[in-house]
């Protein structure tokens, strides 16, 4: 987190009273954009079950407490006794009000879940694209890092400020939205891809096969350079790869695939290069 989001973070801590600290947790996540410790549909589950229990467990007392003191038998026997009061409609309405309040919480719930979903993507996703962000890539990277060998793509488009500039950055907008579309469908499995800043895109791969990531890179290389829509532009991609072990620091993979990439670029670009 940077030093200026620090200080966004502490003066927004400062300003809001302690009744809106969990409003407060929410908002500096997404201004700071520091990573999501806990996603908000597990905090929101969390809160469900808690509630759940807690009815749950008024409704045990209260069925111990109508046992004992036979409740339903003495309701019964009063509604008898007073007719002219009409007790036995208002248990009614009472039983109706119960079951429609039970209705409107699920309603709520279920409305809530989707403003969560909704947040979630917002925070994962690049918004031109609709590939994963950043910071979504790295966290998976991490984390599959950790505990399986892995592969990593970096590509980034050659030349494509040219495109900008020659034909505006609605332009390049589109072509950004067509590269995506084409990664797209050559993933397989638990392989994803990512906006990585830019004209920059990067691929995270299994290893299940061992040329997996170098067979990956050269048919995104290739697609982009057949696509209609992309070779009016003359649009084409340098790319660095690499596999590497379980437990390789994420820092050094990016520094590595990196260097692979710029090899590419020197090479004369619109090929791939192995990082070593």
């Amino acid at each position: 987190m940077s030093q200026n989001a620090q200080w966004h973070a502490y003066s927004c801590k400062k300003y809001y009273s302690s009744k809106f600290r969990k409003y407060y947790s929410c908002y500096s996540i997404v201004v700071t954009g520091s990573p999501l410790k806990h996603s908000y549909k597990q905090l929101l589950k969390r809160t469900l079950v808690i509630d759940l229990i807690v009815v749950f467990a008024i409704n045990v007392l209260l069925l111990t407490v109508f046992i004992r003191v036979e409740f339903l038998e003495w309701f019964y026997d009063v509604s008898r006794k007073y007719e002219d009061w009409e007790l036995d409609e208002v248990f009614s309405i009472l039983m109706s009000l119960g079951i429609s309040l039970i209705y409107f919480a699920v309603r709520r719930w279920r409305e809530s879940q989707k403003v969560v979903d909704t947040l979630q993507h917002y925070l994962s996703h690049d918004y031109l694209t609709d590939l994963f962000n950043r910071r979504y890539f790295d966290e998976k990277l991490r984390k599959r890092a950790r505990v399986f060998p892995v592969g990593v793509i970096l590509l980034d488009l050659d030349n494509f400020k040219l495109i900008n500039d020659q034909h505006g950055h609605q332009t390049g907008d589109d072509v950004l939205k067509r590269v995506a579309r084409t990664i797209e469908p050559l993933l397989i499995g638990r392989e994803l891809a990512a906006r990585w800043g830019g004209e920059e895109f990067c691929i995270l791969t299994t290893l299940e096969e061992p040329s997996r990531t170098e067979q990956l890179a050269e048919e995104v290389r290739i697609a982009l350079i057949n696509d209609r829509m992309l070779s009016r532009f003359h649009v084409s991609a340098s790319i660095g790869f690499g596999t590497f072990t379980q437990g390789t620091d994420p820092d050094d993979i990016f520094r590595q695939v990196d260097h692979a990439l710029y090899s590419a670029k020197n090479a004369g670009k619109n090929c791939t290069k192995k990082a070593s």
